[in-house]
């Protein structure tokens, strides 16, 4: 077994145990397994109530993983392997953390993303109106790459996460809108965030890619791996700050 595989074996275990279900399996590749760790290590690291829930939203210590991209099961399913989430409950209002779930973008098309925190509310309409993608952008969504170290991300990889967070969203990267009469500015609306993305990865990132990324404010956490532990404790923070502050 290498380093990695002996740290997300580790962090697993004690995330499952501080999240107090049991441990996943994790046979099903170094990509799922990188994205159960982060899925994990960010329910565990998150302040306040967090709760692993069955697909119907009750509490459950035995949470179901998907194995694969996926959508919201309906409430009334009675599917033993249905994919469960963890519930976080937060002052601005009930959210949920869900792992490889589908969203419907405006396009129609579904966009798996590895791991999204979503309005509740917004899950449990899904959920009662008898399954499918979550309508729309997530509060936070993150793309998760495994590759090996030696490994650079050229832009067709930050290309796309732009083109998911584009058709959740077709406002995204638009901040202000401004409107101008003859030689004056009349009016500006700033637009609400909505939606907000992060490129994971074990890799490093060309130049390029790292300068596209930041372009459309989508944040890049390149050489991220188990064993970056300043890296993951920095990206937690900048989760719970997002959560504080909606």
């Amino acid at each position: 077994m290498s380093a990695f595989e002996d740290q997300v074996e580790s962090d697993v275990l004690a995330a499952a145990t501080k999240l107090a279900i049991a441990t996943p399996d994790l046979a099903k590749g170094l990509g799922k397994s990188y994205e159960a760790w982060l899925y994990l290590r960010i329910a565990a690291g998150i302040d306040g109530s967090v709760t692993a829930c069955d697909h119907q939203g009750n509490p459950t210590s035995i949470l179901i993983l998907r194995g694969g991209p996926g959508y919201m099961a309906t409430a009334q399913s009675t599917k033993a392997n249905a994919a469960g989430f963890f519930s976080v409950a937060n002052y601005s209002g009930s959210l949920e953390l869900h792992s490889s779930l589908r969203h419907r973008g405006t396009s129609e098309a579904s966009h798996e993303i590895d791991i999204s925190l979503n309005r509740a509310e917004e899950c449990w309409t899904v959920r009662l109106g008898g399954g499918g993608p979550y309508p729309g952008p997530p509060v936070i969504g993150l793309e998760l790459k495994h590759y090996g170290s030696h490994t650079k991300l050229d832009k067709n990889f930050a290309r796309a996460l732009l083109g998911v967070a584009m058709d959740l969203n077709p406002w995204f990267g638009i901040r202000t809108i401004s409107a101008r009469g003859p030689g004056k500015a009349l009016a500006a609306r700033t637009l609400p965030v909505r939606g907000r993305y992060g490129l994971v990865t074990t890799a490093s990132l060309s130049p390029e890619t790292a300068r596209f990324l930041k372009t459309y404010a989508i944040s890049a956490y390149p050489d991220f791996s188990p064993q970056s532990r300043r890296r993951v404790a920095g990206l937690i923070r900048r989760i719970q700050n997002l959560i504080d502050n909606l």
